[in-house]
């Protein structure tokens, strides 16, 4: 098995460079760029880039990518040519005399002014205070946008080095890519600086930001080497502010190192722009209003366009419909920079807030389940990249474990380095160096749309010993999931807990588990290591608090409580399994499952979230999307419950708090087992007769002075109080009552009887009460 590994990594390891040999004609080895910008013509770069270059096959014709421009002269090593043509964006060159392996330099001479995308984004910019450039075009194909400010091979994979020479006008300075290696005052007062960036990286992540900028060079230190940062921003940010807003890289740098190895850009750089946020190499461009901001998003935004060093610039996306592998990766390291700042807890929230956004609305966003893999040219930078790409990225440690993930993702970004990989590439590598076989991982998770929801249809308990049959629900596909590597979290009554791994195809499953304790319960992917389509949590509910869990969509308020509830809680955002039903019209696509330690004599009152609002921008957007219709009321939805998945779906309650839009439907006696919410037809599905259930506190108790509040809470009708003595007599009484009320009937000391009763005369409430 070990030397069949070694040779999938030898194959690995070939594979990562060979995207350029099988598709290319044309190797571009350096870039040597200069330009003067705003400085000898405003608004207007005038220079030059020459290409060294090798042809990699016989071709008669070089072709480059240029928005268009005044071309002076084009020259071959020194030599002025004729025969070039301009069309489009594209511009083309004769080879000439030139033979595969051959080094070629070719000078192109040019004007150009500014070029940004229809979109407003990505291109190169002259603004009154900042000349830059955005390497990324959201509208324009391809979306790569080096091709804005200087002739290139405008691609993912054809990687070279850059040598930037920049003159800018008086008082402006240029920072750029790479590594500063001389700047020169000229006699105009006009500066001219020279970076060289001697990694190999792709054209739309080199970057130059021209500004009367000013400056904090600092140091940041990693796990095995200390990194010189250049920050740049203007008079509009205070130097404090700024340096404060970049000291989380302080823990973000060593943790990303300690997951993904090495730091290899030798300097870290932000620049403020107007604009957006983009990962250039050694100069990011950082939105301006991120510039010197402590606030949580634009925290997220300096970790994830520094995670890009690994994710996207070190290891590139071969074309752009694998772009997931870029953004999901960089918008996962956003839950790894939280865990370095503050603790796996907030990790976690921070992870599982994404999670419920991604599955309610990312389809909606993008226009429907997308796959990964292939993600079309409109939707390369959609949430399906972005958010959904971070979801699988963090199933994919979930699936393989900590351990074993970041040790192959290490191996990864070593053997892989400065090249660019399809996701078939991906799965082969971290296939070779897991020694884990990652074919079913990438068919459900990269290779098709939606999502996987485990469901528990029966946990048998006997002691110890545990049976567990497992169903796989679906969400945006049919098609289920393989070699499936799902945890399960056994509990015993003291909350000690276990986990154990089911391995299995298809739809359906069963193990049998034996545990160090006596089993209570078990919970489906409990430390949330896999995105499936489940946002959960525990709590534990006492009689004086409520909890209000925003990502299950639903609240718990203790009623009556004599110990301590812990209740896990689980959304599950698949359709719950029905079995048919006269007089139910239809289901809501999500349930809840409430499982953990509940007292029978308990009382817990369960509020479930609906919403009828259909944007992807509105609080809870799409949570209820197709139950509704324009005619649907109230009235007619109705909150089900069942033990478990053999029962049918019964009414219980047809209670709920605020309007059509959006509340909650509640239950005064929340049970274990399972909710959902369903449009029924009311003549034929009626709710169960269940008398009203409530509670009344009396504090303090002992009262002083007799002094004292009635809390009472899920009484509607009216009350009386009566507060009798050790005598039997009356000394104080209020009739027509209704809530809670306080009273003052400066009681002698004593022991007493408070009592409510009825409208009826019914006793609904006895309690001793010493007054002192």
């Amino acid at each position: 098995m070990k030397r069949a590994i070694y040779i999938i990594c030898f194959i690995v390891c070939f594979l990562c460079g060979s995207v350029k040999a099988q598709t290319d004609s044309v190797d571009v080895l350096n870039y040597n760029i200069r330009l003067d910008i705003g400085h000898q013509l405003a608004n207007q770069s005038v220079g030059s880039t020459t290409l060294t270059l090798q042809l990699l096959r016989h071709c008669d014709t070089i072709t480059l990518d240029f928005k268009p421009a005044t071309i002076d002269s084009v020259c071959y090593d020194g030599e002025r040519i004729e025969g070039f043509r301009q069309k489009g964006e594209k511009l083309y060159l004769p080879t000439h005399q030139f033979v595969p392996s051959q080094s070629i330099n070719i000078a192109i001479y040019f004007t150009e002014g500014a070029h940004v995308e229809s979109y407003g984004w990505g291109g190169f910019h002259f603004d009154s205070q900042i000349h830059y450039n955005l390497g990324v075009a959201f509208e324009e194909y391809p979306h790569n946008f080096g091709r804005a400010w200087f002739p290139c091979r405008d691609n993912f994979h054809d990687k070279a080095t850059y040598d930037i020479t920049i003159t800018s006008k008086p008082g402006w300075t240029a920072l750029c890519s790479g590594i500063r290696q001389s700047r020169v005052q000229n006699e105009d007062g006009s500066e001219t600086s020279y970076w060289r960036l001697s990694q190999e990286t792709s054209t739309y992540l080199v970057s130059v930001a021209v500004a009367p900028w000013r400056v904090i060079e600092r140091t940041y230190a990693g796990l095995e080497n200390t990194y010189p940062a250049m920050i740049g921003y203007t008079s509009a940010h205070d130097s404090s502010a700024v340096y404060q807003s970049c000291q989380l890289l302080e823990d973000v740098l060593p943790m990303y190192e300690r997951c993904f190895g090495p730091y290899r850009w030798g300097r870290i750089g932000y620049v403020a722009t107007p604009k957006g946020s983009m990962e250039h190499a050694n100069n990011i461009g950082l939105v301006s209003s991120c510039m010197g901001s402590m606030e949580s998003s634009c925290q997220s935004v300096i970790a994830h366009e520094f995670a890009h060093a690994w994710f996207g610039n070190l290891l590139t996306c071969a074309t752009s419909g694998d772009m997931w592998i870029n953004e999901g990766g960089a918008t996962f390291c956003e839950e790894l920079a939280r865990e370095a700042v503050a603790n796996k807890e907030s990790a976690n929230y921070y992870y599982q807030n994404k999670l419920e956004s991604v599955i309610r609305t990312t389809h909606h966003s993008d226009g429907s389940y997308l796959a990964l893999h292939g993600v079309d040219r409109d939707h390369t930078y959609g949430n399906t990249s972005y958010q959904k790409g971070a979801m699988v990225w963090h199933s994919l440690r979930g699936y393989l474990g900590d351990s074993l993930f970041y040790s192959s993702m290490r191996r990864l970004f070593d053997n892989c380095a400065f090249s660019s990989m399809n996701a078939y590439q991906l799965r082969d590598s971290l296939s070779a160096y897991s020694g884990v076989d990652l074919t079913g991982f990438f068919d459900f998770h990269v290779f098709q749309p939606g999502f996987v929801d485990y469901h528990v249809d029966s946990l048998l308990i006997d002691g110890r010993e545990a049976t567990i049959y497992l169903h796989q629900q679906l969400r945006g596909t049919d098609q289920y999931a393989n070699a499936n590597r799902v945890p399960i979290t056994f509990f015993s009554p003291n909350l000690d807990t276990c986990t154990r791994w089911m391995y299995f195809d298809g739809s359906d499953a069963n193990a049998h588990f034996q545990l160090p304790f006596d089993i209570a319960f078990a919970v489906v992917d409990f430390n949330k290591a896999l995105s499936d389509a489940v946002t959960d949590d525990m709590v534990s509910i006492t009689n004086s608090n409520s909890v209000s869990m925003d990502l299950e969509h639903c609240t718990l308020k203790a009623l009556h409580l004599d110990l301590p509830a812990h209740l896990h809680i689980a959304c599950h955002f698949s359709a719950p399994e029905q079995h048919p039903q006269e007089g139910i019209v239809r289901y809501t696509n999500h349930y809840w499952t409430v499982t953990g330690i509940l007292p029978w004599e308990d009382q817990i009152r369960g509020s479930f979230e609906y919403s009828r609002r259909l944007s992807v921008n509105s609080l809870n957007g799409y949570l209820d999307e197709d139950f509704y219709t324009k005619s649907t009321s109230l009235d007619s939805i109705r909150l089900m419950y069942r033990r478990n998945s053999a029962e049918p779906w019964q009414a219980v309650s047809g209670k709920h708090s605020s309007d059509n839009m959006s509340g909650y439907f509640i239950t005064d006696n929340l049970q274990l087992g399972e909710y959902t919410l369903a449009i029924v037809d009311t003549a034929l599905v009626s709710l169960p007769e269940v008398a009203e259930t409530y509670s009344v506190t009396i504090k303090p108790n002992p009262a002083k002075g007799g002094a004292f509040a009635l809390d009472v809470t899920g009484l509607s009708e009216r009350y009386m109080l009566r507060v009798i003595d050790s005598q039997g007599k009356v000394v104080y009484h209020k009739d027509s009552l209704r809530g809670s009320s306080k009273h003052q009937p400066k009681l002698p000391k004593g022991t007493y009887i408070v009592q409510l009763f009825g409208m009826q005369g019914q006793i609904l409430h006895s309690e001793p009460l010493i007054a002192y």
